[in-house]
């Protein structure tokens, strides 16, 4: 696996870490300040502020090498009805679906489909087009791909570990 698409779950992103990470150089309007670059993606994830059980939302964002956001996906989360509590839970679970909901989508057999891969990347790359940064979307998937956990979602999760380590 190539490392800077090996999964991650972080706390902080520091933009810096993705700095020759299979970094895309795009275009901007800005001549002033040099290009600007796709660092990679971040998806941010936090606990649903609507819901009483385990629930989650997220959205993704692309991170540029100035430290900068471009809001991609919004909106999305998920419920998860077969978990019974949130110490039934782990980080990398939690990562692991947030990759999922923020696409692109699997069709119901659970196998990838070149076309809805294909639509789901030339959509986010239109998305930075609007942004003014150009970017190919055959290139977006191997991005460098971070989940970030908010510190409400840690503490949830951390404290229920850290319960569950000490019985």
């Amino acid at each position: 696996m190539n490392p800077s698409a090996r999964p991650r779950v972080a706390g902080v992103i520091d933009a810096l870490h993705f700095v020759g990470m299979g970094v895309l150089s795009i275009a901007t309007s800005d001549n002033d300040s040099g290009p600007v670059q796709v660092a990679g993606l971040a998806t941010c994830v936090d606990l649903d502020q609507d819901s009483r059980g385990v629930s989650v939302s997220a959205r993704q964002d692309a991170v540029l090498t100035t430290g900068h956001r471009v809001l991609l996906v919004d909106h999305r989360g998920w419920c998860d009805s077969g978990v019974a509590t949130w110490a039934d839970l782990c980080p990398q679970d939690i990562a692991d679906t947030a990759r999922t909901v923020v696409g692109p989508f699997l069709p119901s057999d659970g196998h990838p489909h070149p076309d809805l891969e294909a639509e789901h990347w030339t959509s986010l790359a239109a998305t930075l087009a609007q942004h003014g940064i150009q970017v190919n979307a055959q290139d977006m998937p191997h991005l460098p791909h971070d989940v970030v956990l908010s510190p409400r979602l840690q503490w949830q999760v951390g404290c229920h570990i850290a319960r569950h380590a000490t019985t």
